[in-house]
């Protein structure tokens, strides 16, 4: 029998109900950022119906992609043309700026089309891309998600989304495929700002979890006994499930610590861009940020 966390165990209460799930979906989808993330989003589009294109630069990505009957552009500029929505899910702020702007993203698609933002990343970036397209007629929207990959490939990644209201309704087709719930904040960077909020606040809840491991093997307990009990008690959080899931904490550091040091680098960086105060958060995951870096490992991008 599966083991169920705090999200999966509520039964009805997190199972988004699909009205006829016989049926499949029509309509032309690119992706852009093909890795750990946007992988199982692409698989499930896929599955449901949908006509996916993609653009990705290593080779065995493109032999599976192609095996699977998914289309693939040369660049970004040819993925853009002909399609009703473009999903970008790199890996940084950064590269959304470049493929979006620089390397002619939101230039290249066609009025009426709406780009989709998962990559965590500034206000500032979504709102600029969203006044690039707007001049062309391009809409953006920008969804951050939350969970890990395992999620998205249940179509339980949550989403937070910004955006006009009737551009977000067209959306919903798309991101209802893989992810449930999708809250709607406000406009064009609501979304963003809302998963930075949530990034720093997880950041503080797994130095909970640490403490928590900490404490437990002082007390003689197992301590992932303790996290897993917790889980289900008024004491758990989110974050001790998912380092509960990781079986070791050491594991969880190495599989989780590059994600986690880059979604706060971002956190720091707009909120210097705002002006914003993080106040006790923004203290306590300094110390988690230097704790990362000296262990963590560089990522390649993945696209």
């Amino acid at each position: 029998m599966r083991a169920v966390g705090p999200r999966l165990r509520r039964g009805r209460a997190w199972s988004r109900p699909m009205s006829r799930p016989d049926i499949f979906v029509k309509g032309r989808v690119g992706i852009v950022g093909v890795g750990e993330m946007g992988r199982p989003i692409l698989n499930r589009l896929k599955a449901r119906g949908f006509d996916v294109s993609a653009y990705v630069r290593r080779d065995e990505v493109k032999a599976e992609l192609d095996a699977m009957g998914v289309t693939l552009e040369p660049d970004v500029k040819a993925l853009g043309k002909g399609r009703d929505f473009i999903i970008s899910y790199v890996l940084t702020d950064a590269q959304t700026r470049q493929v979006a702007l620089d390397d002619g993203l939101i230039d290249s698609m066609d009025p009426g089309s709406i780009l989709i933002i998962h990559t965590t990343g500034s206000m500032k970036t979504v709102q600029e891309i969203g006044e690039r397209g707007a001049a062309r007629g391009v809409k953006v929207v920008d969804a951050g998600g939350a969970w890990p990959p395992p999620y998205t490939a249940l179509g339980e990644m949550t989403l937070m989304v910004g955006g006009e209201p009737e551009d977000v309704a067209r959306c919903m087709p798309v991101m209802e495929t893989y992810a449930y719930p999708i809250h709607h904040m406000g406009p064009l960077g609501s979304g963003m700002a809302l998963k930075l909020i949530n990034n720093a606040v997880a950041g503080v809840h797994f130095q909970v979890a640490s403490e928590v491991i900490r404490i437990s093997r002082d007390l003689g307990l197992d301590a992932f006994r303790v996290l897993r009990c917790l889980t289900y008690a008024t004491g758990g959080s989110t974050a001790m499930h998912l380092m509960c899931g990781a079986t070791t904490e050491e594991r969880f550091w190495e599989s989780s610590g590059y994600f986690l040091y880059k979604d706060l680098t971002v956190v720091y960086e707009a909120a210097e861009q705002m002006g914003l105060d993080l106040g006790m958060i923004g203290e306590l995951n300094k110390r988690l940020m230097e704790h990362i870096s000296t262990t963590r490992a560089d990522r390649p991008a993945c696209t």
